[in-house]
């Protein structure tokens, strides 16, 4: 029972970080773009929103497809069916 309890952790605690870090590496030019708008009046053309757009839908679609499938290995690990 331990060994199981351990590897749920492990698959959770992998899971998470990845995610997070994946967020926010992918974010950073996102923010860049709109702190220079805001600090220094740096002009937003729509190619730079057109850009961040895409960034953005990226995020939320990895997200979705992962989390998904995060919880269906979640279940299979723990034991229980959905």
């Amino acid at each position: 029972m331990k060994k199981k309890d351990f590897t749920r952790r492990k698959f959770i605690a992998t899971v998470s970080a990845g995610s997070v870090a994946a967020v926010v590496s992918n974010s950073i030019p996102v923010f860049t773009a709109l702190f220079s708008f805001l600090l220094f009046g740096e002009k937003l053309t729509i190619q730079n929103i057109a850009g961040m757009a895409i960034v953005i839908t990226g995020l939320f679609m990895s997200q979705m497809n992962g989390r998904k499938k995060s919880i269906d290995e979640a279940l299979i690990l723990t034991g229980k069916t959905a």
